[in-house]
């Protein structure tokens, strides 16, 4: 079951420890993180439960990625979901 043919997905919102997408301007999927120096850890993806297995956390993934290739920065990445979606990916 694919999400977008009724949801929205909005850009990505960035603080200073979080990626973010909402959904349907109420549910929030992210990706905590660190950054020093030009270099990100990235160490958790969170979906809300409901929103799993619908591609909203593949889309916080590459969305993250879009936005870090910008910053050419280096990144380490502890989280076996985003390590996973990297590499099916190819980002």
């Amino acid at each position: 079951m694919r999400l977008f043919a009724t949801s929205k997905i909005s850009d990505l919102i960035i603080t200073d420890s979080v990626f973010f997408v909402e959904v349907d301007n109420k549910h929030k999927a992210y990706i905590t993180y660190t950054e020093k120096d030009n270099h990100f850890t990235l160490d958790h993806c969170e979906v809300p439960p409901s929103l799993r297995g619908k591609g909203v956390g593949r889309e916080v993934v590459r969305k993250t990625f879009k936005y870090l290739r910008e910053k050419d920065p280096s990144i380490t990445i502890h989280c076996s979901y985003i390590k996973a979606m990297v590499d099916r990916l190819e980002l």
